[in-house]
């Protein structure tokens, strides 16, 4: 049975010297079978990470690089913060601080990075939702503990206590749910700095060419330079690999059967993750990234053929630029608005909330947008034109703006006058009229 100490198997020791080699081992193809745990693997994650399981947000930050060193440094600057506070009200100076409290250091110093571990240990989570019953298998056996008279009596008083606040339908905790989203979120904020960072350094190499001898103590400055380098492109590589596999996971998560009793109650997982912001985090990253250019448009294609040009403020509403840091500019890989927008229209089919808290983010321009389609996220389409039907069903206001769309004016209208035809657009009705 699972148990309340289940987070002794984590720890930062425990996972640089177990749950990293394991996991490292089960994704390495060229080892043998078995490797990495063999099947056991994914049992313990399982017992350990399912349902009440809250083994996964301290294992994940444990498989990070310096894991041990963030954690210390941010104790050290949150002590470092309640000591400037406790001074402030005092007509003592504030008391000095430690430079690797008060620098810009600080901030890289406390900044959790990723690894390949945690996109691993992601995958084996995902796989073990989706395999995953609709309610906690251990929940009659946890029933059936209380009555042992030989049980501690304060860990049964624990036990049952976590049973009333979390229904057994919910298969993630909410704890886990939390930190899903919360690394969803930090880790397209990585790629996004790595990507602008990568082109500050290509633009740079272009503009200055080929650098010459510099002189003869510049060889320990390249040498610590190509290192950081180095290091810079293994988090980049981590981060996207981590933001897949979490992207991957919420859409599995928005995919289970959920019983009709439990949809829109706190037993329903994707009901619990939108209240905690499912629904702005997913629009964030979709508005983040430019208007999708339309399905078989190309550098070629002008007058009927391209698709319109939209209104950069209409598909990206500033209220979902803030609160978060920067999110991908571009797609960091073919399908990515797919990964994005599937578990938003799936989170919308028959929860009328998740669809209110769409338009109230002004997401519906975002969804709208996504119709027209792009080369390289095939099936973006579908999965708005999903969308749409649920934001409809669920969402009167939803259903009042879209009625209310009228068309303003014939794109490349002049194009269309050379072929011959004269397009118009009344401004009262939104009638189109075609004349030879």
């Amino acid at each position: 049975g699972r148990s309340d100490d289940s987070c002794q198997l984590t720890g930062f020791e425990a996972g640089a010297k177990v749950w990293g080699p394991l996991l490292e081992a089960a994704a390495d193809d060229t080892q043998p079978p078995g490797a990495g745990g063999g099947e056991w693997l994914p049992r313990l994650i399982a017992a350990a990470c399912l349902f009440r399981g809250e083994a996964f947000p301290p294992l994940c930050r444990s498989l990070a690089p310096g894991a041990a060193e963030v954690a210390a440094a941010r104790d050290a600057a949150l002590r470092a913060k309640i000591l400037d506070m406790s001074v402030d009200g005092d007509d003592k100076a504030p008391a000095a601080l430690p430079d690797s409290c008060s620098s810009a250091a600080a901030d890289a110093a406390t900044e959790e990075k990723f690894s390949h571990a945690q996109a691993t240990l992601l995958a084996f989570l995902t796989a073990e939702v989706v395999a995953a019953s609709t309610s906690d298998p251990l929940e009659s056996n946890n029933n059936n503990d209380d009555d042992d008279d030989d049980e501690d009596d304060d860990r049964k008083l624990r036990q049952r206590q976590q049973r009333e606040q979390q229904p057994p339908t919910l298969v993630l905790s909410e704890g886990t749910l939390a930190y899903i989203l919360d690394l969803t979120s930090r880790a397209a904020g990585a790629v996004q700095r790595a990507a602008v960072a990568a082109a500050a350094v290509a633009e740079a190499a272009t503009s200055t060419g080929a650098a010459g001898a510099a002189g003869a103590g510049a060889g320990a400055g390249a040498a610590k330079d190509v290192t950081t380098e180095t290091e810079e492109r293994a988090q980049a590589a981590a981060a996207d690999a981590v933001l897949r596999e979490c992207l991957s996971l919420l859409r599995r998560l928005s995919e289970r059967d959920v019983p009709a009793a439990v949809f829109q109650t706190p037993g329903d997982v994707i009901t619990a993750a939108s209240a905690m912001g499912l629904p702005r985090l997913l629009l964030g990253l979709l508005a983040a990234l430019p208007p999708p250019a339309g399905a078989g448009q190309t550098s070629k294609a002008g007058g009927p053929d391209a698709a319109p040009k939209l209104d950069a403020s209409a598909w990206a509403p500033a209220a979902l630029k803030d609160g978060h840091p920067p999110y991908p500019s571009s797609r960091p890989w073919e399908g990515y608005r797919v990964d994005c927008l599937a578990p938003l229209s799936n989170a919308m089919f028959n929860r009328p909330a998740v669809c209110e808290a769409v338009v109230k983010l002004k997401g519906l321009a975002v969804v709208l947008s996504s119709t027209r389609g792009e080369d390289g996220d095939s099936f973006l389409r579908e999965w708005a034109l999903w969308a749409v039907r649920n934001l409809c069903a669920g969402s009167d206001a939803a259903r009042a703006e879209i009625e209310g769309l009228q068309p303003q004016a014939a794109a490349d209208s002049q194009e269309l006058a050379a072929m011959g035809l004269n397009v118009e657009v009344d401004p009262a009705t939104g009638k189109v009229r075609v004349k030879a």
